[in-house]
């Protein structure tokens, strides 16, 4: 008699335990090898179907010039009214600046300064450039930029 309930109880777990854990992961093994990294990222436009990343190359130039008279204090702001973009830069102590990673276009320079030798709370001084050139691969040089006290 408790030779055959022990075979029930068995056979019962075997088939509500055992049978069912069994089959989950069957179904889970299943779905993990049947997908990928690749197939589960969504693809776009920077990607190749081998699942490499493709850089976008551009060929960036730049601006650059001297300052002269070196002023006490510049800031440089240089504008793409086309794109509408601005980007910022300041002289070294001697009044040398480069401007780099700019797109292929057309830009305006703008140099807030204080001149040099200017008394103490003095008002700031403007100087802008327009039509700057700066192609793909060069760095566009602009000389000397005289800066005059106002």
């Amino acid at each position: 008699m408790w030779k055959d309930q022990t075979l029930n109880f068995k056979t019962i777990v075997m088939k509500k335990i055992f049978i069912p854990r069994l089959f989950i992961i069957f179904i889970a093994s299943a779905i993990l090898l049947s997908c990928s990294k690749e197939n589960l990222s969504a693809p776009n436009s920077g990607e190749t179907t081998g699942g490499t990343k493709t850089i976008p190359v551009y060929n960036y130039g730049g601006i650059s010039g001297r300052l002269t008279p070196v002023p006490t204090y510049a800031a440089l702001k240089v504008y793409n009214d086309e794109e509408n973009f601005a980007t910022n830069g300041s002289p070294d102590m001697n009044g040398n600046f480069t401007i780099p990673n700019l797109m292929p276009a057309t830009y305006r320079m703008v140099v807030i300064y204080i001149p040099a030798g200017a008394p103490p709370n003095s008002e700031y001084s403007y100087y802008e450039r327009r039509g700057i050139v700066v192609e793909a691969g060069v760095v566009t040089q602009l000389g000397d930029i005289i800066l005059t006290p106002q």
